[in-house]
C-alpha cells in the first residue's frame, strides 16, 4: 500500500488494521519539516514539528494480514489542526489505485477510525518474493590444518580435536571428511580463502584439495568464503585502523578474478543464475565475502567497505567478463543495493536473534518487491552456530556456553523462523573459535546428529519454531486487582514439534514503561503434547498512567532427546 499522509497538527498517526502488519517500508517527508518521522510494525508516525505547519510524508508499505476481512484504520493526531490520510493500493506499481481519502480536523485529540474493504486492499495481492531454488545447508570449513595441527597444548587455543586427526591437503583424509558431513546432511562447504600469498599460501592449495574431491561426487559442491579483512599487502587486519590492514579494494578484486577463473568452471562448484545489467542470465559460481561492511559503524576502524566501493569493484570485474553471485557477509540491509545475498558469519552475538532472523530475511527476500522491482531476487542465508570460545585467542574473548547442545537446537529453531533459501553452520572446523561441529574427542558426535535432524526438517519444509509462546487474554482478575494496579496476562505456550515437549515452565518474565512481573517464577505447565498448548497466567505490576506496555517471557522445556530447550532464547544471566 501507498500511504500519503499531510498534516498540520504538530504530530500524527496513522495505525494499520489490527492482524496488519508493516514488514517493510520505504519513503520518507516529502514537504515541510519535522524531526521524528517514523514506520513500526503498527504504524506511521509524523511528529517533532510545530502545530500549524504542514508537512508531508509518503510511504509504500509491504503487508503481511490474517486474512483480507473488511480492516478499521485508525488517524491519531495532536488538538486543533487537521490531518489528511491518501491510502492507495500499489501492488501493481504501475497503476496505483486510490482506496481511502480521509481527513481528520476534530478540534479534540480524538481518533478518527474509517474502514477500508479487505478485498479492495488485497487486489493484485498477495505479492510472492519468488524462489532460488532448492534449500541447501553448507557449513564454513577451515582449510589449513595438518596432521601436527592437533596437539593440545595447553598454551594453544585449540582445546578440542576431530575424533581422527585430518590434513585438509590429504585427498584421502579429506574424502572422510567429506562423507561425514554429507552423512549429516551437509550439502557443501563454504572454504575459508586468503588468496595465494602468507596464509594463503596454505588455503589456496587445500582448497584446491577440496574441490577436486568435491569434483568426484554428484551431491556436494563447495564455495570459497573470501577472506575480505586480509585482502592487502600485509595479509593482516592486526594492524587496523591503520591504512596499510585496510582491505584493499584492488587485492579485492584481484582475488575475485582468480576464484572465478580458476574455480568458478569446477564441476562441484557452487553456481548461481544471475541477472547481468543487460537482464540476460548468466550461471555463475558463488562468493561469500566476509565483513563485508556495515554503514552504521566506523569503517576505517573494522576494515569496513562501502557499498559503493563494492559497486566499483563488481562493475571493475564485469567490464572485464568476470561476474559471480556474490553474497555480502553483513547484517547491513544497504548492502543489498549491489550484492545478490546476505548473510551473517555468526549471528549468535545479537542479543536479539528472533528479530534478526525475522526481519534480515525479510529485508533480503523482499528486496525487489520495494527497492527495486527490476531486481533479481535477492538470497537469504540463515546461520546457525553450536557456541563459541574465543578466550585463548582473544583478550577478553567470547563465551557462548554450548548448553549440552540446547543453543544450537535454538539457533536452529530460531532462524527456521525466519524461512531462509540457505542455512549455514558456523562451523565445521573452526576449532580456534571453537564453533566446530564435526565428530570431536570432547562432543562426540552429538552436533553432527542435530545437524542431521534439523537438516532434514528444513529441507522438508518444517520451519516454525519448536515453542512459540503468544499472548491469549488481558484482564483485571476482580475489582481490588484493578484498584492496586495488579493486571494479569493468559498466555498461550504451544509446542509445534512432532514430538512431546517435557516439563515445560515459564522460567522469566520482563515489561518495559515501569511495569513489574509479580508472578513467583518457574510458572510450571508439565508436559506439552505435539501440535498442543497450554495456558499460563502471568501478573504484572503497572504504574498509573501506563496504558500499553511490551512483555517478554522465557519458557524452558526438555526435548525428545533429553536436552533443555528454551523459548526464545536463554535468559539473560
Amino acid at each position: 500500500l501507498r500511504v500519503v499522509m499531510t498534516t498540520t497538527s504538530d504530530w500524527s498517526r496513522l495505525t494499520v488494521p489490527a492482524g496488519d502488519t508493516i514488514v517493510k517500508s520505504q519513503g520518507g517527508l516529502t514537504a515541510g519539516s519535522s524531526s521524528n518521522v517514523a514506520v513500526s510494525a503498527e504504524s506511521l508516525f509524523l511528529g517533532g514539528k510545530t502545530g500549524g505547519a504542514t508537512a508531508t510524508v509518503q510511504y509504500d508499505l509491504l503487508l503481511t494480514t490474517d486474512g483480507v476481512s473488511d480492516g478499521a484504520w485508525q488517524i491519531t493526531k495532536g488538538w486543533g489542526q487537521s490531518t489528511q490520510v491518501d491510502i492507495y493500493n500499489v501492488n501493481d506499481l504501475a497503476n496505483p489505485v486510490l482506496l481511502a481519502s480521509q481527513n481528520d480536523v476534530e478540534a479534540r485529540g480524538d481518533a478518527k477510525t474509517f474502514v477500508i474493504a479487505g478485498q479492495a486492499e488485497s487486489q493484485g495481492g498477495p505479492l510472492s518474493a519468488g524462489t532460488v531454488g532448492p534449500r541447501k545447508v553448507f557449513a564454513w570449513y577451515a582449510p589449513w590444518y595438518t596432521k601436527s595441527s592437533w596437539k593440545l597444548w595447553p598454551e594453544t587455543v585449540r582445546t578440542d580435536k576431530p575424533t581422527v586427526p585430518y590434513d585438509t591437503g590429504n585427498q584421502a583424509d579429506v574424502a572422510r571428511v567429506v562423507d561425514q558431513a554429507s552423512s549429516a546432511g551437509i550439502d557443501g562447504f563454504l572454504a575459508s580463502w586468503q588468496g595465494t600469498e602468507g596464509i594463503g599460501a596454505y588455503s589456496d592449495p587445500k582448497f584446491r584439495t577440496l574441490l577436486n574431491e568435491a569434483n568426484q561426487r554428484q551431491n556436494f559442491s563447495v564455495a570459497v568464503y573470501l577472506e575480505t579483512r586480509v585482502a592487502n599487502a600485509t595479509h593482516s587486519s592486526a594492524c587496523l585502523p591503520d591504512i596499510a590492514c585496510q582491505p584493499d579494494p584492488a587485492y579485492v578484486e584481484q582475488w575475485i578474478e582468480y576464484v572465478v577463473q580458476n574455480f568458478g568452471n569446477s564441476p562441484a562448484y557452487t553456481k548461481m543464475d544471475k541477472k547481468m545489467p543487460d537482464g540476460t542470465i548468466k550461471n555463475v559460481p558463488v562468493i561469500i565475502l566476509y565483513w563485508a561492511g556495515d554503514t552504521t559503524r566506523d569503517a576505517r576502524q573494522n576494515g569496513d567497505l562501502s557499498p559503493d566501493q563494492w559497486e566499483r569493484i563488481f562493475a571493475n570485474l564485469h567490464a572485464r567478463g568476470i561476474d559471480a553471485f556474490y553474497i555480502a557477509d553483513s547484517v547491513d540491509p544497504s548492502y543489498l543495493r549491489v550484492f545478490d545475498g546476505l548473510n551473517s558469519y555468526n549471528p549468535a552475538v545479537f542479543s536479539n536473534i528472533s528479530w534478526f532472523a525475522s526481519t534480515r530475511s525479510v529485508d533480503t527476500k523482499t528486496y525487489s518487491l520495494l527497492a527495486d522491482p527490476t531486481a533479481q531476487r535477492k538470497l537469504w542465508v540463515g546461520t546457525v552456530v553450536p557456541g563459541e570460545d574465543t578466550t585463548k585467542m582473544n583478550n577478553p574473548g567470547v563465551i557462548l556456553p554450548r548448553n549440552g547442545g540446547s543453543l544450537y537446537s535454538y539457533m536452529w529453531d530460531t532462524m527456521l523462523t525466519g524461512n531462509p533459501d540457505w542455512m549455514m553452520v558456523t562451523s565445521w572446523n573452526e576449532y580456534n573459535e571453537n564453533t566446530h561441529i564435526e565428530s570431536s574427542m570432547n562432543y562426540g558426535s552429538t552436533y553432527l546428529d542435530l545437524t542431521r535432524t534439523y537438516a532434514q526438517r528444513y529441507k522438508s519444509g518444517t520451519t516454525s519454531q519448536r515453542m512459540t509462546v503468544t499472548k491469549d487474554r488481558v484482564y483485571w482478575a476482580d475489582y481490588s486487582s484493578y484498584e492496586s494496579g495488579r493486571l494479569s496476562v493468559d498466555f498461550r505456550v504451544s509446542n509445534n514439534d512432532i514430538s512431546s515437549a517435557g516439563a515445560v515452565s515459564v522460567t522469566q518474565a520482563e515489561g518495559d514503561s515501569g511495569v513489574v512481573c509479580v508472578s513467583s517464577m518457574p510458572l510450571p505447565l508439565g508436559d506439552i503434547g505435539p501440535g498442543s498448548s497450554s495456558i499460563i497466567t502471568v501478573r504484572w505490576s503497572v504504574p498509573v498512567g501506563v496504558g500499553t506496555f511490551m512483555a517478554r517471557l522465557w519458557a524452558q522445556y526438555t526435548t525428545a532427546s533429553g536436552t533443555t530447550g528454551y523459548y526464545p532464547e536463554v535468559p539473560p544471566g
